[in-house]
């Protein structure tokens, strides 16, 4: 049995652009503690989110 998987919303670009962050941001992990190197995703996604707020706020 087959189901299937609409793919109609799937962007190449973003896909690869996401990738490409992981990537850099694991390079950034290298020669960090295990704790920084665990950290660093999570800071990173609340800069990121910080960032959109502020942009969201100042359209407004």
């Amino acid at each position: 049995m087959t189901t299937e998987i609409d793919v109609s919303g799937y962007d190449m670009a973003e896909t690869l652009a996401k990738d490409r962050r992981r990537r850099s941001e694991a390079a950034l992990s290298e020669g960090m503690t295990e704790l920084d190197a665990l950290l660093l995703p999570l800071t990173l996604a609340v800069a990121r989110l910080s960032a959109r707020m502020r942009m969201a706020e100042a359209t407004q």
